[in-house]
């Protein structure tokens, strides 16, 4: 984590765990953030509680010092790499950090996840922070170390707005679409495994019923994230009395959108049916989505960061930009997959003579995240699963242990690990 992300994640815990607030009826724990914001630190904010995750968006003129207003997209990505976030963004994200926390503690409701979001309203660049609300009551406590909270329990990232990146792809995707071969257009901005076969006609359906290249470029896009990672944009363009409108499900990632799919709508607004609970395209406009943190899948996210954080800080061996590993929670098992580009350089030096044969770290490496894996489910006493599995992405290497092995591996002298046949 850079040091100024660190040193705003060491600022906004010292402000959720100051002092306590009134209760909260569970009725009213959006409006109550809100107001808290509004009334006690004058800092106007969106609020969202969704299953039992409270989520905040604050939007901040001018959030870093480092990104001037009309930065564009390779500027946006070049200050994510070091942010500096300005004396007006920071104090806004503490006041509404107190905020959000005196609610969390001091409520009927059940709150057991949040999630803070603050975003700077000329380049949608965003600052996201999440964690448990039960981490905070225990490193109050002292149950937990603030080196253990701050190191592996609250995830920060920075992103451009999903909506924006999305929008963002479709502008340049309209742009490029008269100008470019349709090949080109395809690669550059369909997601790998799209259906090319479905995307391919409307492609040309599109070109067909809004000739003009002005009429591309004055679309008007409306925008909603319905996922972590998925968007849709409604695109509507004005064809001599009449308004053409088509759909575009896109995935995003922290800076990029890719499309999933074009939709030819029979009218504007006429969203397909899985769609409709989204309502109509004019009312997407400022919506902030939260998702609800499921407790198995915030583990395993913990799981693979702590695993590779501690990876990649015990030696020389491995380095951050070669190794990586994702966890998931799916059928009652935990399942994580690494990857250890590492091993390309070694054996691209062993075939060239310059070393001695590749080394294989695998069972190592599937031992450490086993390892990290018993530690902190037996850390926040999650027994409800059957199994867990780790896999080697680059070999296909595959190990298993159960639910009922796995506190065996807590233990300085464990199980020998061995993949499975």
């Amino acid at each position: 984590m850079p040091i100024s992300q660190r040193l705003l994640a060491m600022t906004l815990m010292a402000v959720f765990l100051s002092s306590c607030g009134p209760t909260y009826p569970k009725e009213k724990v959006v409006e109550s953030v809100i107001r808290l914001a509004a009334q006690e630190y004058v800092v106007p904010i969106q609020a969202v509680l969704n299953g039992t995750t409270l989520g905040v968006l604050i939007p901040v003129r001018g959030l870093f010092d480092n990104l001037p207003p009309e930065a564009d997209e390779s500027q946006i990505e070049l200050a994510a790499q070091n942010p500096q976030f300005s004396k007006e963004g920071l104090e806004a994200i503490e006041d509404v950090s107190l905020a959000m926390r005196r609610v969390a503690l001091s409520t009927d409701a059940k709150i057991d996840f949040y999630t803070l979001v603050a975003r700077d309203e000329a380049t949608h660049l965003e600052f996201a922070w999440s964690g448990s609300v039960t981490d905070l009551k225990r490193v109050s406590y002292l149950d937990i170390s603030q080196g253990d909270f701050l190191k592996y329990r609250t995830p920060v990232s920075l992103r451009l707005a999903p909506v924006r990146a999305a929008a963002r792809t479709v502008e340049n995707f309209l742009a490029d679409l008269r100008n470019k071969p349709a090949g080109q257009i395809l690669k550059r901005y369909v997601a790998p495994g799209a259906r090319v076969n479905e995307i391919l006609p409307t492609l040309f359906l599109l070109l067909a019923e809004v000739p003009e290249v002005e009429n591309l470029k004055q679309a008007q896009l409306a925008a909603v994230q319905i996922s972590p990672q998925e968007v849709l944009v409604h695109a509507q363009f004005k064809k001599e009395n009449q308004t053409v409108a088509y759909l575009f499900e896109l995935s995003t990632s922290e800076f990029r959108g890719m499309i999933r799919g074009i939709i030819r709508l029979s009218a504007p607004g006429g969203l397909p049916k899985a769609y409709r609970s989204w309502g109509d395209p004019s009312g997407w406009a400022g919506l902030f989505h939260v998702e609800a943190i499921q407790l198995p899948q915030f583990l395993a996210d913990q799981i693979a960061r702590r695993s590779r954080l501690d990876l990649v800080s015990a030696g020389d061996r491995y380095q951050p930009f070669e190794l990586a590993v994702e966890g998931s929670f799916e059928q009652s098992s935990f399942r994580f997959r690494f990857h250890y580009l590492g091993f390309l350089r070694e054996l691209a030096r062993e075939q060239e003579r310059e070393i001695t044969p590749a080394e294989d770290h695998s069972d190592e490496l599937a031992a450490a995240i086993v390892q990290t894996a018993a530690q902190v489910l037996h850390s926040y006493r999650f027994s409800d699963f059957e199994a867990l599995t780790v896999t080697d992405g680059l070999r296909g290497t595959r190990w298993e242990v159960s639910a009922k092995e796995l506190p065996f591996f807590r233990r300085r002298i464990h199980p020998a690990l061995s993949p499975l046949p």
